[in-house]
């Protein structure tokens, strides 16, 4: 059990270390995106029983949902939605108590889909929410600081929602919740 943490501290490690070096190249240079055909529920449905383990240990249900009118196959960069909705669900998690509950959810629009995450969490206080998105931003709340994290996550997570041409927004209301919502472009893919 101490390598499978040891395991996991690195993976994690490993993760914040690709994180900054991201922004390193976003910054100098223009990170390429690379749409390939994607079975969009297979993508996520697997996406989401990576966490599942975890979130049974800590007593906190994940629901996952999908539009039907939701094309079965669509164009997507998969490593930087993988990346986006990865921090998402860690970040919904962390905050999130026991019997707690996560809803993952992806829905249709005529010429774009959303990938939806919302929790029964603490939520975000008003002073912070403007600046959730700002790169290494913790929150200004003593409660806030003791949670750790780097405060990269959510501005890398919002930097790849704009290459990708989308967006990453966010709704919260203290001591109910939050929701993250990441809206692409569709394209779907025929055949």
């Amino acid at each position: 059990s101490l390598i499978d943490l040891a395991r996991q501290n690195a993976k994690q490690l490993m993760t914040l270390v690709n994180e900054i070096l991201d922004i390193t190249k976003s910054e100098s240079v223009k990170m390429n995106v690379q749409y390939e055909p994607t079975s969009i529920y297979e993508f996520f449905k697997r996406l989401v029983s990576n966490f599942e383990s975890y979130a049974s240990q800590r007593k906190i249900k994940i629901l996952f949902y999908m539009d039907s009118g939701l094309p079965q196959k669509i164009m997507m960069d998969t490593s930087k939605a993988e990346r986006i909705f990865n921090n998402l669900l860690s970040n919904a998690l962390k905050f999130t108590s026991a019997d707690g509950t996560i809803s993952v959810k992806l829905v249709d629009s005529n010429t774009t889909w959303s990938l939806i995450v919302e929790d029964t969490g603490r939520g975000i206080h008003p002073d912070d929410l403007p600046f959730v998105f700002d790169r290494f931003y913790q929150g200004s709340q003593r409660s806030m600081s003791l949670e750790g994290g780097t405060g990269i996550g959510l501005s890398l997570s919002k930097d790849l929602a704009l290459l990708m041409e989308g967006s990453l927004s966010v709704e919260s209301q203290l001591e109910i919740g939050s929701k993250f919502t990441l809206k692409l472009p569709k394209t779907e893919v025929i055949g």
